[in-house]
């Protein structure tokens, strides 16, 4: 009898185990299934390659960028008219094409203001896939406690998301952060166009032609020194703002910029766009005298800029450093001789003849014998010390009058001449004239007489040759 209760009670056992362990099973598959309702999920999934327009609306603002198929990047479009930071459309482009929720947080939530959404950052796109009236749309509330996500939400759907705090940063993007840091922002090369005022320096202005040289405009028609234009549009476009300090100013005066001190106009071209940018300069960021930043405005943008002072130190440089520093430009293999003639202000006057091509030279009527591998090395040096003289300044209002001082005739090989003299001006300072006419430059005695120059040079060879 006893074994008969001892089976049925294992009997019993043995059933009420089977249902706890179906009652767990299925609570534990529920638990599963709402984890995996609740997991990750794929938001958008978009081929960037359609996208054609992106809108994004905040609380400063709505903004409009459109892809240009010509320029190959964004550009800003509707009523702002700041220059664009295309990186961060980029950034809200890639971030937006493969964008996953890492968990649902409420599903068919019918009251989102906690989650931030009253006033939700909105993100629309609009593909070459989807008609005008349908585009994808994101709405990002804002952070969670934790600072390691963002709420988020899609059209047609009350359930509300956490995303990537990066991605959720990306679509929070300010104002300032849409605008682009760059000066000028293309590449050197691209520089089309330069003119800078600046108190107590001579204005300059210059202009790139078409086979990639410059023309000076101001202070006055002068052949400019290639390598230096090209060395400040690559400085130019490298400058950078500190950051943005206020829009649409209503009193520049507290900037010292009702009376900038500089004034820059660039032009060029931004991916074959044409583009334009002025610049003021103002006061410093403070009255110490160590601050590095001043004010300086954007006209065009009506912007109020901090920029680093040393960064523009260039705006100082007078178009000296931009004129081609030789009193006359010309390489040997064009001449077929010089003379040269110091008058009273030194015993030098000397014909040289130059045939380049064969190494053959002659100083007034004298060989050089090309063999004689140091004498050939003072005579190129005295032809090197008349051929690279140099101007010193400009004296663009002086009226220099009487015969020259100093005479340097070029022969050319096409048989035209090319006269340079040096009318005295002041005590050791010379008027350049160039074919009888002023060139706005002048000559100080010591590009004559200094170290390495024409005199010197020319004592060394005439020991050589006695």
């Amino acid at each position: 009898m006893k074994q008969y209760r001892w089976i049925i009670a294992l009997g019993i056992a043995a059933i009420v185990l089977t249902g706890v362990f179906i009652f767990v099973d299925k609570l534990t598959k529920d638990k599963k299934e709402k984890a995996k309702i609740g997991g990750p999920k794929q938001l958008f999934s978009i081929n960037a390659d359609d996208i054609e327009r992106i809108t994004l609306d905040n609380e400063e603002g709505q903004y409009a960028f459109e892809w240009n198929d010509d320029a190959h990047r964004w550009m800003l479009i509707g009523d702002d008219s700041f220059d664009l930071n295309s990186y961060a459309v980029i950034a809200i482009c890639n971030q937006i094409c493969n964008l996953k929720s890492q968990k649902t947080v409420a599903f068919d939530c019918q009251d989102t203001a906690p989650f931030g959404f009253d006033h939700p950052v909105t993100v629309k796109v609009f593909t070459t896939k989807t008609d005008e009236d349908h585009p994808y749309v994101l709405y990002v509330g804002s952070n969670t406690p934790t600072y390691d996500s963002y709420y988020a939400m899609v059209e047609a759907s009350n359930d509300v998301y956490t995303i990537d705090y990066t991605a959720g940063s990306v679509f929070c993007v300010a104002k300032d952060t849409l605008k682009t840091m760059y000066l000028f922002d293309t590449f050197g090369s691209q520089m089309t166009y330069y003119k800078c005022e600046t108190d107590g320096v001579l204005p300059i202005e210059i202009k790139r032609n078409e086979d990639s040289s410059w023309t000076m405009i101001q202070p006055a028609p002068m052949t400019v020194f290639k390598a230096n234009a090209d060395n400040l549009m690559e400085t130019i476009v490298r400058v950078t703002m500190e950051k943005y300090i206020e829009e649409n100013p209503s009193d520049l005066k507290k900037y010292g910029l009702d009376k900038p001190w500089s004034k820059l106009v660039l032009q060029g071209k931004r991916d074959g766009i044409p583009a334009e940018q002025e610049i003021w300069f103002g006061a410093p960021v403070s009255d110490d005298e160590k601050e590095v930043n001043q004010y300086a405005y954007l006209p065009k943008t009506k912007q109020v800029i901090e920029i680093g002072k040393a960064m523009t130190s260039f705006i100082k440089d007078g178009p000296n450093k931009y004129i081609l520093p030789y009193c006359y430009d010309v390489n040997i293999e064009q001449l077929s001789g010089l003379d040269i003639d110091m008058g009273s202000v030194y015993d030098m006057k000397e014909s040289l003849t130059l045939d380049y091509a064969n190494n053959k030279f002659t100083l007034s009527g004298r060989e050089i014998d090309a063999k004689n591998e140091s004498l050939l090395s003072l005579f190129q040096a005295y032809y090197r010390s008349i051929s690279n003289l140099s101007f010193s300044d400009l004296a663009l209002d002086a009226k220099p009058e009487g015969d020259p001082d100093i005479t340097i005739v070029y022969h050319l090989r096409d048989g035209k001449d090319v006269t340079l003299g040096f009318v005295p001006l002041e005590q050791n300072n010379y008027a350049l004239m160039k074919d009888g006419s002023y060139t706005g430059q002048t000559v100080r005695l010591n590009r004559f007489t200094g170290s390495s120059s024409v005199v010197p040079c020319y004592e060394e060879l005439k020991k050589a040759l006695n």
